[in-house]
């Protein structure tokens, strides 16, 4: 419920700032493209997508508990894969209490083209 509730807020935002061709999995939204890693036979699904001056973006809710650390660095391999094909930025979308951890993850692991939108959950949901 938290996640979907989110979801939906984030999409309205990106509405509000002026991106173009917004999609998420909100209910009642188009669903934003799917991305297939052939050799390793991964579909990625983000949760949003949008554009903005002309560059492609696409987001994923990560809740990044300590124990997700290896499924997320695994997330932004797959994610930065399908970019180099696709032509799309990668964007993350962080809880504001796990931000600075999900940070060091992604610089230690060397995949800064990975960005990172922090929100604070308890205000979003309210």
């Amino acid at each position: 419920m938290a996640r979907e509730r989110l979801i939906e807020l984030f999409h309205k935002h990106l509405d509000n700032k002026g991106y173009k061709n917004v999609r998420s999995l909100a209910k009642g939204n188009d669903s934003p493209p799917t991305f297939s890693l052939t050799p390793e036979e991964i579909t990625l699904k983000p949760d949003v997508s949008a554009e903005i001056r002309g560059k492609k973006l696409v987001y994923e809710f990560v809740e990044a508990q300590p124990t997700q650390k290896q499924y997320v660095i695994d997330k932004c391999r797959h994610y930065l894969k399908a970019s180099q094909k696709e032509n799309f930025k990668v964007r993350l979308i962080v809880p504001v209490d796990r931000y600075d951890a999900v940070l060091q993850w992604i610089n230690a692991h060397q995949l800064d083209q990975v960005g990172l939108v922090r929100v604070n959950m308890r205000s979003a949901l309210n």
